[in-house]
């Protein structure tokens, strides 16, 4: 939530991960999140422990996505061992769910698409990571080329720049540090698009449990608990809708940008 009203406030609709990212709070947070989809013994019949269920599998799913900007700020051993433990986590998710819905604990078998709609998220995000260092590089590149050439553009040091100078070099120097943030870079790729649809079916399923079950009843020993579960997490879900969304969005305008680029110099030649 915060690096929602962060974001907003700064107008930065690729919604960089401050406070969220993928480190080993998050994972104990997580671990914490999907109790009730890893609990294999106490029996929850009631449609609400179904549903509180269901939506701690769809949770990790979109906790896996929201991590991908984060990747770009992190080193390469932070990468691996943060991966390494979320990807754990994902496939003990996974067979615990799978055991469930065979032994009908789970009555749900949609559950299991959603547990390998997280495995396929782990695996683009783990596709990503290893391009991170290379892309670092690159952007650490473009930096000092850009650097260099606004530094050839400015007037000698005993000349005094004008205020309207003086801001055109705000400008250059901010977009220099806006664009060449590794989050950026890693939020605006074509990967986050990919996540956002993956996302996006996992959470209509998980919001048609309400629409479908008007009288949801919980029977299970964790009583009020589930209800604050389901929603806390709907609440978070619902938040990373609205950041996985603007990461599309500026993933699809970068696309489009560049399919342009490359009309334009198609015709030229």
């Amino acid at each position: 939530m915060a690096d929602t009203v962060l974001s907003l406030h700064h107008i930065k609709l690729w919604f960089p991960c401050r406070y969220s990212a993928l480190n080993a709070a998050s994972l104990i947070v997580l671990g914490i999140a999907v109790k009730l989809s890893m609990d294999l013994t106490t029996p929850m019949p009631g449609k609400f422990d179904h549903a509180g269920k269901s939506i701690s599998t769809t949770f990790l799913c979109a906790s896996t996505t929201h991590f991908m900007p984060s990747l770009g700020s992190m080193s390469d051993r932070d990468i691996l061992v943060n991966l390494t433990a979320l990807g754990i986590l994902i496939v003990t998710l996974t067979l615990n769910v799978i055991i469930q819905v065979f032994t009908r604990v789970i009555q749900d078998d949609f559950q299991v698409l959603v547990v390998f709609m997280s495995v396929y998220t782990f695996i683009i995000l783990s596709s990503s990571a290893l391009t991170v260092s290379t892309s670092k590089k690159y952007l650490e590149h473009k930096y000092n080329e850009l650097h260099t050439r606004i530094s050839v553009e400015e007037l000698p040091e005993d000349e005094i720049m004008d205020f309207d100078r003086l801001k055109l070099c705000l400008k250059k120097y901010w977009v220099m540090a806006e664009t060449s943030d590794p989050q950026f870079v890693m939020a605006q790729s074509e990967a986050s698009g990919v996540l956002f649809m993956i996302y996006v079916i996992s959470y209509i399923f998980d919001g048609s449990v309400l629409l479908t079950n008007n009288k949801l009843k919980i029977a299970s020993d964790y009583k009020w608990s589930v209800y604050l579960v389901y929603w806390t997490q709907h609440v978070d879900m619902a938040l990373c809708v609205v950041m996985s969304l603007g990461r599309f969005l500026v993933a699809l305008l970068h696309t489009v940008q560049n399919i342009r680029k490359l009309t334009i110099s198609s015709i030229s030649l």
